[in-house]
């Protein structure tokens, strides 16, 4: 495809598909950071407990028509630890993404109906903070905790304040209205228990 064709593709939203699988993009990934943090293969191997000759195996099957390589949890977490990067950083879409084409991907199996893309990993990897959800406000609170826990506390507080940031003024100002509510709740309750008191008191012996 010819530059002029690229612009006129992005443009009309009509870029040709590539298929690929997670684990491809995960060993795009590792390739891209362990060279970008000088590492040879047998350094990053032997942190995570891979020979050398695996872990250019794991790497060029980021390439289309490649065996494709498969990742566990470990290995994608010890990988992280040992090229000292998010885990998140491994699941970045390549740069190339929607300049020449777009990357979609479905479940190895076939079972997921409609091919995903980009955006949609993103979504899960960095969860839209702008909208409330009972799993999203149990996951803004663990996170929180965790982070305080294991880290400086300065950090949490900067990320305390990310999280809340990242709430719209609208659903704030909702929770603070709620908040209002309870509180004149609790103080109408606190003034009848006052005033039985009173009454109790001021009562014939």
């Amino acid at each position: 495809m010819t530059t002029s064709e690229t612009a006129v593709a992005v443009a009309t939203g009509e870029l040709p598909a590539v298929h690929v699988t997670i684990d491809q993009v995960v060993a795009f990934n590792v390739r891209h950071w362990r060279k970008t943090a000088g590492m040879t293969q047998e350094e990053l191997g032997e942190q995570i407990g891979l020979s050398g000759a695996n872990m250019s195996a794991i790497e060029r099957s980021a390439d289309t028509g490649r065996e494709r390589r498969r990742f566990d949890a470990q290995t994608i977490a010890l990988a992280a630890i040992a090229l000292g990067v998010p885990v998140i950083a491994l699941f970045l879409p390549p740069p190339d993404d929607g300049v020449t084409h777009r990357y979609l991907f479905s479940a190895p199996d076939g079972s997921i109906e409609r091919d995903l893309n980009m955006t949609d990993l993103m979504q899960a990897v960095i969860p839209d903070m702008g909208y409330e959800t009972p799993v999203l406000d149990a996951y803004r609170k663990r996170f929180h905790a965790a982070i305080t826990y294991y880290t400086d506390p300065e950090f949490a507080s900067q990320v305390a304040r990310s999280l809340r940031e990242a709430t719209p003024a609208e659903v704030r100002a909702e929770q603070a209205a709620r908040l209002r509510e309870r509180q004149a709740e609790l103080e109408n309750a606190a003034k009848e228990f006052a005033d039985i008191a009173a009454a109790l008191e001021d009562g014939p012996a």
